[in-house]
């Protein structure tokens, strides 16, 4: 009997693809709650905005859609395959992704 996975692992397991693809390190976790479902990619090294631009564009066709403050809802894209609600992205203590740090002295 094979394991199941959870769609945000699904999503998870291609985020982590990508990551290798493009030489990245970092981790990729998934969470699963009675809302929904995340995604939390965590940088572990610096990235230039190039790269987390690149990063974010492609991890975003799994996004299942984004949350509609002014009606208090969430919106979901009708897309095909395994979807996370929500895709955070952080860095590492110590690194930056795409734009200088302000507590670090030049």
């Amino acid at each position: 009997m094979s394991k199941q996975l959870t769609e945000s692992a699904q999503v998870a397991k291609e985020i982590r693809k990508i990551l290798k693809a493009h030489n990245i390190k970092g981790s990729v976790r998934s969470s699963n709650y009675s809302g929904g479902n995340s995604v939390r990619v965590r940088f572990a090294q610096e990235l230039t905005s190039e790269e987390y631009a690149k990063i974010y564009q492609e991890a975003d066709k799994w996004r299942a859609g984004s949350f509609n403050s002014m009606y208090d809802i969430y919106e979901y894209r009708h897309i095909e395959g395994p979807t996370a609600n929500y895709i955070f992205f952080t860095c590492s203590e110590g690194y930056s992704m795409g734009y200088p740090r302000s507590d670090v002295a030049a």
